[in-house]
């Protein structure tokens, strides 16, 4: 299973992946873990865990001495650490680098299950490519919080969702989550309502003012998820240029002009920017969407 863990921020992601490690003790209830599992974790402070002083290739080295050079370069290369960078130390690489070798690592190390909080943070899209392809690979299960809409997209098996500190599950991939959220939190809704589950009390006593309110809320939140929805065909656009961007930068010819090069350069820089701000307003949105949920 490739689990996607989703809720507003302060519901409690980090810390669930803190309980089932054993980092944070439950209030009540106990964390049982099944047979042979071995847990691996990436936090979002994982980059602290790695060795400046060390070189790409001694990181890996350190956690599997028993693989030749050239299993460690062949399996950096699959990274995108080539050449002589394998030899850099961790200290001169970009905060993308240092996430891609910190989970190299930690997958070297053998985990069959793994808990992961925002693992592409600060990564470009050939990182999350590669990313993506390691964990098509990985045979084990991974429990994810991610913000990423298409690395949730692409990998997701399942969706768990945080609602008033209770887990919603949805038992497939993104698209259904998306189809299906509003109708498993009515589910919700209802079943917590038959269990007693108290309401909070209307500020006012009933009259045309809340079926007012009622109406302008839904009328509110069509207009995000219309908002949304653009946004998205957005992201896909953009994600398409600059991967054809990407493709046409490692064409010889392009490498060979340097100008060409450092046109290309700024298109590619102009693109992951108008991405990371259009994603960055998708999460707003979505959490802006979410939020309404709750306060419901």
């Amino acid at each position: 299973q490739r689990i996607f863990l989703l809720g507003h921020n302060g519901c409690g992601k980090t810390t669930l992946l803190r309980l089932i490690l054993g980092l944070e003790e439950a209030d009540q209830g106990k964390v049982q873990l099944g047979h042979n599992v071995k847990l691996g974790y990436f936090s979002q402070n994982q980059l602290e865990t790695l060795d400046a002083e060390l070189s790409v290739f001694d990181t890996l080295h350190n956690v599997r001495p028993d693989m030749t050079h050239t299993e460690i370069r062949s399996l950096l290369g699959r990274f995108l650490f080539t050449g002589e960078q394998v030899f850099n130390p961790v200290s001169v690489l970009s905060g993308g680098e240092k996430s891609k070798l910190a989970l190299t690592k930690l997958m070297l190390s053998g985990p069959n299950t793994l808990l992961l909080d925002e693992p592409t943070n600060h990564m470009d899209i050939p990182a999350k490519e590669v990313l993506e392809e390691a964990f098509r690979e990985f045979q084990g299960t991974f429990l994810c919080i991610s913000h990423d809409r298409f690395f949730i997209q692409q990998l997701a098996t399942d969706i768990w969702e945080i609602v008033d500190g209770r887990l919603l599950q949805y038992p497939s991939g993104y698209d259904y989550y998306l189809s299906q959220r509003d109708t498993i939190r009515e589910t919700y809704r209802i079943r917590a309502a038959s269990k007693g589950t108290p309401k909070p009390s209307p500020v006012e006593s009933p009259s045309t003012k809340p079926r007012q309110s009622t109406r302008d809320n839904s009328r509110s939140r069509k207009e995000v998820e219309k908002q949304i929805k653009q946004l998205e065909k957005t992201i896909m656009s953009l994600e398409a240029e600059l991967a054809m961007l990407y493709g046409r930068l490692n064409h010889p010819e392009i490498q060979q002009d340097y100008l060409a090069l450092q046109e290309f350069g700024k298109q590619v820089e102009a693109k992951e920017l108008a991405l990371t701000q259009s994603n960055q307003a998708w999460e707003s949105l979505i959490e802006s969407l979410n939020l309404s949920f709750y306060q419901e």
